[in-house]
């Protein structure tokens, strides 16, 4: 995984890679938002360095902005200085994050066959609806049925609302899991 810290003292990089198929909607939002909170919460940037990314698991965007209807979505709540190119996921991205979130199962299930479903660090986004508790070896319990990142971009405007409610409550909670904040 990607963390790292050296002995002189060197803050510890956490990586977060949000996942969707054409990174133009739900991973950029989340990427968006999770940048936001991290910047907003006092501390975090303080204890970690961050490498928050996004891409799609299909080559249909790769060098496109976000869908603007997810731009004007994150405007709309302050987050104004988000910018993205679309990518798509390879090995490096993989190798270099500690947390990798798809963002539904279809993406979970390409991501598991392409890089292994061995990778504890390849999980839904969803494993989030709530602060994750973590057993007596201070691992992760994971939900058996995280909910999905509803994908908006057929739908009508409000879909990118319910989208950002829910990258807002999982990026929360991700963000908790990982100050420790549990």
């Amino acid at each position: 995984m990607a963390s790292s810290s050296s002995s002189t003292g060197e803050k510890k990089t956490i990586g977060v890679l949000f996942v969707c198929l054409g990174n133009i909607c739900r991973s950029t939002m989340a990427e968006g938002v999770f940048r936001h909170l991290v910047e907003k919460k006092e501390g975090a940037v303080d204890k970690f360095n961050w490498n928050i990314d996004s891409c799609g698991t299909a080559a249909y965007h790769i060098g496109d902005g976000p869908d603007s209807r997810t731009m004007w979505t994150l405007q709309a709540h302050g987050i104004e200085n988000y910018s993205h190119e679309g990518q798509c996921v390879n090995q490096l991205k993989i190798n270099d994050y500690d947390y990798v979130l798809a963002m539904d199962k279809s993406n979970l299930q390409n991501l598991q066959r392409k890089y292994g479903n061995k990778n504890t660090s390849i999980m839904m986004f969803g494993q989030f609806d709530s602060v994750p508790e973590k057993d007596q070896n201070g691992e992760m319990v994971m939900s058996s049925k995280p909910p999905v990142v509803d994908d908006p971009y057929y739908g009508a405007s409000n879909g990118f609302e319910t989208t950002y409610t829910q990258c807002v409550k999982y990026g929360t909670n991700l963000l908790a899991y990982v100050l420790g904040d549990v």
